[in-house]
């Protein structure tokens, strides 16, 4: 990694010694999160970074110890390089020190707080989860009907953590290297596209094992049934429908979904329509109704689903509508 003063140096985002605006700029750039400060050190806080695609790159210090409850960071994954100094991160029942060559990683729908000391500072990747599940999606080649979480501790001996670093520091040199204008779309897609695989692909989760284990292809009946649900979340599909679209029988059936896509037909059509949901309300214009939304993917128990649904993506249907 290069000089730590040297990172996004072009890129300055804020600096500042007021608490009210450092704390609410950050929580523009990164996420809303609550602030407390050591009363033994003046606050100098600088933030430097870039955005692109799907992903944004900043590097980040306080001058002084601070306390930030960040809570659920539902709609982002938040990758911490420490550079320099430590601090500590701690998530339900877990806690990790944070010292320089370590990354750690808060997933969505895990609330955390983060001890920053005065001499800490870090870069920081913020990528979309809808961006990371879709990868993950993509690799496995069927939907998830949990979250990805990764560990929230990876020492500088884990394979994918020097890629990491490595990989910051090139898209920081970019930035340094062309300042005139921004990158091309094509180029920032490809390099938040890049970030996303190499962090799904390399980096310790709870999919890992699944993702070894995927090189066996789907037989061409649970794709076929697969593809029949996902083109039909509207309707009740019965399994002997679902059986007589596949051509097997609905035992085979059954067994083909469990073997291939670790869950039921009934559990992969509710993620399915889960997934469907939650992209459509993301994407909803102004006045759009959630109970639109639901009747049109054939959700009738609305109570029910909405359940479901915070359960998956941490919070209510119309919330997400309000946040999209």
């Amino acid at each position: 990694m290069r000089d730590n003063e040297t990172l996004l140096k072009h890129h300055c985002l804020l600096s500042s010694t007021d608490s009210q605006e450092i704390r609410n700029r950050i929580s523009e750039l990164l996420w809303p999160h609550e602030m407390t400060l050591s009363p033994n050190r003046q606050l100098k806080s600088e933030v430097f970074g870039v955005s692109f695609g799907n992903v944004g790159l900043f590097s980040l210090g306080y001058g002084a110890d601070v306390e930030i409850n960040a809570g659920d960071i539902r709609d982002y994954y938040l990758i911490r390089a420490t550079l320099s100094g430590h601090g500590e991160v701690e998530l339900p029942g877990q806690r990790a020190t944070m010292n320089p060559g370590r990354l750690t990683i808060t997933s969505p729908t895990m609330p955390c707080i983060i001890r920053r000391h005065h001499d800490y500072r870090s870069m920081i990747l913020r990528v979309k989860r809808s961006a990371i599940e879709h990868h993950l999606q993509k690799s496995l080649d069927r939907i998830i009907g949990r979250p990805l979480v990764f560990d929230l501790d990876v020492p500088p001996t884990d394979r994918g953590v020097s890629q990491v670093f490595h990989a910051m520091n090139y898209i920081s040199q970019m930035h340094e290297d062309d300042l005139a204008q921004a990158l091309p779309p094509a180029l920032s897609k490809h390099l938040s596209d890049y970030l996303v695989a190499l962090l799904v692909d390399q980096l310790p989760h709870n999919y890992c094992e699944e993702m070894e284990q995927c090189a066996c292809p789907i037989p061409f009946h649970v794709k076929r049934a697969r593809d029949y649900i996902d083109t039909n979340l509207s309707h009740n599909i019965s399994m002997q429908e679902l059986a007589n679209v596949a051509g097997v029988s609905v035992r085979a059936l059954q067994y083909g979904f469990k073997h291939f896509l670790k869950m039921s037909p009934s559990e992969y059509a509710r993620s399915s329509r889960l997934n469907r949901v939650h992209e459509q309300l993301m994407a909803s214009p102004p006045g759009q109704r959630v109970t639109d939304i639901l009747l049109d993917n054939g959700v009738l128990s609305f109570g029910h689903f909405s359940g479901a649904y915070k359960k998956r993506f941490g919070c209510l249907p119309s919330e997400t509508l309000r946040s999209g």
